[in-house]
């Protein structure tokens, strides 16, 4: 009985920790969403990738020194 117990508290401490996550993805989402500035940038930022105007990844590791 305990170890059922005891394995349901685990989840029961699992689902919550999951829920605080979720719920901090959400608030940033929010805040990305409700920002005009950061909207703007994602959207030319899509742009972008959709017309293949992106650096390699490698590259820029390189530039970074990485």
């Amino acid at each position: 009985m305990e170890e059922t117990l005891t394995k349901s508290a685990t989840a029961r401490q699992k689902l919550a920790v999951k829920k605080k996550q979720k719920a901090i993805v959400l608030t940033e989402t929010q805040e990305i969403l409700a920002d005009p500035e950061t909207m703007v940038a994602l959207r030319r930022g899509l742009q972008e990738a959709r017309e293949g105007k992106s650096i390699p990844l490698a590259q820029v590791k390189a530039e970074l020194g990485l």
